[in-house]
């Protein structure tokens, strides 16, 4: 993108001079890049955006940045405003960067731009103007912009398929539970652990493992097992009885999914899925 220059500023009052009795309208123009968007974190809640501009200055004076307001649309529409006031001195042929940061939940975008619903990626611009000062009296706004396309980020459903009793003893009960997970996203999602806890009957505590992962392509569906056991050592008879008769418990699961998102823009992949089930055991 070429440099985006302002032009015609004011001189700055306050004695300010420089050989020659050259005024700063006379100089170097300082320069705004848009250096870069980065996608600091992105999930299935959220996605937070670093917008990085370049403020180059080639003057022989320092230039202190006062504040950058910014404006990001979505689809053409207006959906975030902003102001970043921390202040930064721009050093006398020094380049300094300016970060703005960007976060919404896509619940929030979904309710702005509606037709989002049935897209797996929408166009954005980011645009507004950096406020540098050139005096105690003089400022100029320089404009920023820059656009393009991200990708929309769905929460992957889960479904109770099945729930078993695989070993039933008096001494222990193993339980595997499979799970579904339907991917929405047109990419993949990589499951690699769970963490969670379970409650059999009046059971409570019992720990979620899965010695398996699972590669779940973009619009489609795989399931996991989850597996649980139960030491009946410290229970007592009822609750042996409970895994032996023919009215057998019913479940609870609650934990995550830990997962991965091959994005290579994403500094960490690494993504939860909120896991919320129930069911009643068979054998």
């Amino acid at each position: 993108m070429r440099p985006i220059r302002f032009v015609g500023f004011a001189v700055v009052t306050g004695g300010l001079l420089i050989a020659g009795c050259q005024t700063l309208r006379q100089m170097a123009h300082p320069e705004v890049r848009f250096k870069d968007l980065k996608v600091k974190k992105l999930d299935f809640e959220g996605i937070t955006l670093a917008a990085h501009l370049g403020v180059k200055n080639p003057l022989p004076v320092n230039i202190p940045v006062a504040k950058t307001e910014y404006q990001f649309m979505v689809e053409g529409k207006p959906f975030i405003q902003g102001t970043e006031d921390r202040q930064t001195i721009v050093g006398s042929g020094q380049e300094s960067v300016i970060e703005l940061p960007v976060r919404f939940q896509w619940r929030t975008l979904y309710r702005t731009v509606k037709s989002l619903a049935k897209q797996d990626s929408f166009a954005y611009t980011l645009k507004g103007k950096m406020h540098l000062r050139l005096g105690e009296q003089q400022s100029v706004a320089v404009p920023f912009e820059r656009a393009g396309k991200l990708p929309v980020v769905r929460m992957p459903k889960l479904e109770m398929q099945d729930a078993r009793i695989m070993h039933a003893g008096t001494d222990f009960v193993e339980i595997a539970a499979q799970v579904g997970v339907h991917n929405p996203n047109p990419f993949p999602l990589f499951i690699t652990a769970v963490k969670g806890e379970a409650m059999v009957g009046d059971i409570r505590g019992i720990r979620l493992h899965s010695g398996e992962e699972i590669d779940i392509p973009g619009k489609e569906a795989r399931p996991i097992t989850l597996r649980m056991r139960i030491d009946l050592r410290d229970l007592g008879l009822a609750a042996v009885r409970m895994f032996m008769g023919n009215q057998l418990p019913s479940f609870l699961l609650q934990g995550k999914l830990i997962g991965q998102l091959p994005i290579k823009e994403l500094s960490n992949p690494t993504v939860t899925v909120p896991l919320k089930l129930e069911g009643k055991l068979r054998k």
